[in-house]
């Protein structure tokens, strides 16, 4: 594992940026799948990698889906299309757990179904 970390921190942070998503792509193929059950924090079975107060966004699709970005300063962009159903499970918890005057500036209608958050 030493070598490949060694032989990445030659790359370009875009060589890099493209080695990340291979190897994410590479993972979805690999069995045992990643499991739905989420680690705790103290489990490193996965890398856990954490980061605090990420850049966070989301929009509405055409098709009622809502598209969230979540940036993460080490792997890049996540990009989530989540179900109707989900978005109100997320806005439900969000909503009970937080003070929910602040939550309405992810979901923007300025950014309506565009295929990226800028």
């Amino acid at each position: 594992m030493k070598e490949i970390i060694d032989t990445a921190d030659s790359l370009s942070t875009e060589e890099l940026d493209k080695l990340i998503l291979e190897l994410a792509n590479l993972r979805i193929t690999k069995e045992p799948a990643i499991s739905f059950n989420a680690p705790t924090v103290d489990d490193n079975t996965y890398g856990i990698n954490i980061q605090d107060n990420p850049y966070i966004e989301a929009t509405l699709l055409k098709d009622g889906r809502t598209r969230m970005w979540i940036r993460n300063g080490g792997l890049g962009w996540l990009i989530l299309n989540l179900t109707n159903e989900q978005t109100i499970t997320l806005r439900d918890y969000l909503n009970a757990n937080t003070d929910s005057g602040s939550i309405s500036v992810l979901f923007s209608e300025e950014h309506f179904d565009k295929g990226s958050p800028h």
